[in-house]
């Protein structure tokens, strides 16, 4: 009988270190990359495979802002004009664009809360004007400040500016001038210009925001806290600062809805 030959076997031995690294970089990377994969697929399917375009626009921080009124509408339809003081001393004490952001929130709050006659506009002056006419809250275009305004105050053509646009679109609604300025015209007959645009137009309420940093409302705040001017009321800012202007705005806002409306 013939014997099998025997052969030898070569012991088992663990792979080389330097092939086990190799392998190890490269499947958990690829691995890594599958989930990553998926939920691009998803996120592209749900947005319409834009990224740039789906991306979440940036909000503005520190908006001014209104939280719900409190209580019932007591008044009825209101057609706002902002008038906004956009001379030299003013535009570089408001360099965050509060006063804009007040007229945007402003309008906000009117879409949510105000009633169908309700209208919002914008004027700015320096020593022109420009108007956008009031319309309805949630599809007016609110003007922006145009540059050639020049550097000086006429508050009396601003007040004009907004009374004209108020004339032009507000039907019976009740027209209310919100006036954002530090009070100071350019001289004692611009004063009397200005008095003169406010009284008369008696059934247009006038509200004033005044700037007082350094001072600045204390030279005029006789003139315009005169009884015989009419202005309804005045709110007094130190700076064009966030919570001092949504302060001021939900102030007036109160008074004309007859509502409690607080600064957010």
């Amino acid at each position: 009988m013939t014997r099998p030959t025997s052969r030898r076997v070569a012991p088992l031995r663990p792979p080389s270190p330097r092939r086990l690294r190799r392998h190890g970089r490269r499947w958990p990377w690829l691995l890594a990359l599958v989930p990553l994969a998926v939920a691009g697929w998803w996120w592209q399917r749900d947005e319409g495979g834009d990224p740039v375009a789906a991306a979440p626009q940036p909000t503005v921080p520190g908006a001014v802002g209104f939280g719900a009124p409190t209580g019932e509408r007591a008044t009825d339809a209101r057609c706002f004009m902002i008038a906004i003081d956009e001379s030299s001393s003013m535009a570089s004490a408001d360099q965050a664009g509060v006063r804009a952001d007040a007229v945007r929130a402003t309008s906000d709050f009117l879409a949510v809360h105000g009633l169908d006659g309700d209208r919002i506009g914008t004027t700015w002056f320096a020593e022109g004007a420009a108007t956008t006419d009031p319309g309805p809250p949630d599809d007016v275009v609110l003007g922006a400040a145009p540059a050639t305004l020049g550097a000086g105050t006429r508050i009396a053509e601003g007040l004009r500016s907004a009374q004209a646009g108020l004339d032009r679109t507000c039907d019976t609604a009740q027209q209310v001038i919100v006036l954002v300025s530090d009070g100071e015209a350019s001289g004692p007959d611009e004063f009397a210009a200005a008095r003169d645009a406010i009284t008369t137009s008696p059934d247009v309420t006038v509200h004033l925001i005044a700037m007082n940093d350094n001072g600045a409302f204390e030279s005029s705040r006789t003139f315009w806290e005169d009884p015989a001017l009419g202005v309804a009321s005045i709110r007094t800012i130190t700076s064009f600062g966030r919570d001092e202007v949504a302060r001021a705005v939900a102030a007036i806002l109160s008074i004309e809805t007859g509502q409690q409306v607080t600064a957010t």
